[in-house]
């Protein structure tokens, strides 16, 4: 039996170990930046918000009145 040659890496294995790198990477920064606060992914002012609504007028319904 004769000595086989290691196979070179190809271009998809090098995309396969940069598209894992970059979500290690994006684990490690989403970790960090819910550590700043203290894991709480809850708004904080989420049930006493107001949601607004815009008034409703006629022009929004028809073509506009010459008053």
């Amino acid at each position: 039996m004769g000595a086989t040659a290691k196979q070179r890496a190809n271009i998809y294995t090098v995309m396969l170990i940069v598209a894992f790198v970059a979500l290690v990477l994006a684990s490690v920064l989403m970790y960090l930046e819910l550590k700043k606060y203290e894991f709480d992914i809850e708004a904080k002012e989420y049930d006493r918000a107001e949601i607004l609504q815009p008034e409703r007028s006629q022009s929004h319904y028809g073509p506009p009145q010459i008053v």
